[in-house]
């Protein structure tokens, strides 16, 4: 495979250390190509494999009259530049659009498992509009697939904090059970919203 004059110097000009090169140590590399030695037209092959190379965007010349060497004709630039790729911009991941209930807990959430929790939540609050009060357990089925799941949850700061409350998930603790437990380890105004406050003021139902 033949190495042309522009492929010697796109080389040298990738491999330079600084991003502006000096054409006089350009060309003393560009003498590898035997058919510049003794060749009149020389300086007239180099101006234009320069010109072609900025065409292709391979290399940067000086736009200002003072880069160029001009004495002689056809003038040479002084130095040739590096092309710098543009950086490549990260999109920005979208803002998810929680439903109004979910907003306060939204922001406090930052782990990928509170996140996922909010998510299940608002997927089960669009389906379920107007559900009456159940246990917490079976609450914790129908969103989580598991009964324990929002007993363990409960004590986490998305509820502690008041952002969740089991009334927003028409849910209640069954008396003696592990939920009703854990929801007696919460600070006190936890334990109104989301144990009295949970069911709407009506408690656990009762047979009539």
């Amino acid at each position: 495979m033949t190495t042309t004059l522009g492929d010697i110097i796109a080389a040298y000009v990738a491999d330079h250390p600084t991003s502006r090169v000096p054409v006089d140590g350009l060309l003393r590399h560009a003498a590898a190509d035997p058919t510049l030695v003794g060749d009149p037209t020389a300086r007239t092959r180099l101006a234009a494999v320069l010109a072609g190379l900025a065409e292709a965007e391979a290399v940067v010349l000086p736009k200002a009259r003072s880069g160029w060497d001009d004495r002689t004709k056809p003038p040479l630039p002084l130095w040739v530049g590096k092309v710098t790729k543009p950086r490549r911009v990260r999109a920005a991941p979208a803002r998810r659009v929680w439903p109004q209930a979910l907003e306060a807990a939204a922001a406090i959430a930052t782990r990928p498992d509170e996140h996922q929790l909010l998510d299940r939540i608002a997927n089960w609050l669009r389906n379920n509009p107007g559900v009456e009060p159940v246990p917490l357990e079976e609450r914790s089925l129908e969103i989580l697939d598991d009964e324990k799941a929002l007993a363990i949850e409960t004590p986490k700061r998305l509820f502690t904090s008041g952002a969740l409350t089991l009334d927003l998930l028409a849910c209640y603790p069954m008396p003696g059970s592990c939920s009703a437990r854990v929801m007696g380890s919460l600070p006190a105004f936890a334990q109104v919203g989301a144990a009295v406050g949970g069911t709407g003021g009506r408690g656990p139902r009762t047979a009539r």
